[in-house]
């Protein structure tokens, strides 16, 4: 079966210091390294979406501008299905219907892995599945193929706000495929791409429990966080001391090692993470966002709290995914 591929190129790159895109891997750059394991796995035509054509004119990949930019990997997904959504007239909507879209910072994905999500899209009953989605260990967003049917779906959880591609996956029709979890490795840093992979659980030696796949990171500011009242959902990830010192007194709290073990603190609509002064919390925001959960780091953390001269309270109640009080 043949299902259009769109290596996914909009993201920041923050923690790797330049163009994730264009980082060099055995002489080729990583989303070409991409594009070319969809295009040995059947996928036809082959696009990146997301970045500065221009500056990704390095590329062997024809570049499609962002539609919607700034509003992650949900956004980039939706201009794919736009772009090829047959139904619109377009010449270059593959005829099966289905749409592989990946992150670009995948330097060992296989065709394999490609020819196993399109396998059990041309299995299925036409109509019947919108997403087949790749399945390691966890559910991997960021490894999917979309059926341009589900279009109106997404672009109405999209215009409702939605920007977490896991909960729109969980929200439509899909299948998970188990595959080879080595080949969705993912390097977010220059020492992931010195170190390789060194196990078959698709980790990098030099990776912490705290990577993610890229994507753009959102913030606000304490004042903005303040007026949004008692009702925004507020995640600390500080030690139990400096949380039990004083925090927001809505807040849950979850230690950054256990951010793991308790993602579902983080899926609310949305979740705005904060910790001392915005670095820790920006760690958590990164890692949530590798399993599809869009959170909002709150710069400055408690130091721009405090200093702003908004409550405090103390206690150590509300550890792991309970209420604060």
């Amino acid at each position: 079966m043949t299902a259009a591929g769109v290596v996914l190129t909009g993201g920041a790159s923050r923690r790797m210091g330049r163009n994730k895109a264009l980082v060099d891997v055995d002489g080729t750059p990583l989303a070409d390294r991409v594009a070319t394991a969809l295009r040995r796995g059947g996928c036809d035509p082959v696009v990146a979406i997301g970045g500065d054509p221009d500056v990704l004119a390095a590329l062997t990949v024809p570049v499609v501008p962002d539609r919607r930019p700034g509003q992650g990997p949900l956004g980039g997904i939706l201009d794919g299905l736009e772009l090829f959504d047959v139904t619109d007239g377009s010449a270059l909507g593959p005829p099966t219907g289905w749409m592989l879209a990946v992150a670009c910072d995948l330097p060992d994905l296989t065709p394999a892995v490609v020819q196993e999500l399109t396998a059990v899209g041309a299995a299925t009953t036409p109509g019947a599945v919108d997403v087949v989605v790749a399945r390691t260990h966890r559910l991997e967003p960021a490894v999917a193929m979309w059926s341009l049917a589900s279009r109106p779906a997404v672009s109405a959880m999209y215009q409702g706000g939605e920007r977490a591609v896991h909960r729109v996956i969980r929200a439509l029709r899909h299948v998970e495929v188990d595959v080879d979890a080595a080949a969705l490795r993912n390097v977010n840093t220059p020492d992931d791409l010195v170190a390789g992979p060194d196990s078959r659980d698709g980790r990098s030696s030099s990776r912490t429990p705290l990577d993610r796949l890229d994507g753009v990171m959102n913030e606000i500011t304490v004042q903005d966080l303040a007026a949004l009242g008692p009702d925004a959902r507020v995640v600390d990830v500080r030690e139990p001391a400096e949380w039990a010192a004083g925090h927001v007194a809505h807040a849950v709290h979850v230690p950054l090692a256990t951010v793991p073990e308790h993602l579902d603190a983080f899926d609310g609509t949305p979740t705005y993470v904060i910790c001392r002064s915005g670095n820790r919390s920006g760690q958590a925001c990164e890692y949530v966002a590798g399993h599809g959960i869009d959170a909002v780091n709150v710069v400055g953390g408690m130091l721009a709290w405090a200093d702003a001269g908004y409550p405090i309270e103390s206690g150590d109640a509300g550890t792991a995914g309970s209420t604060g009080g």
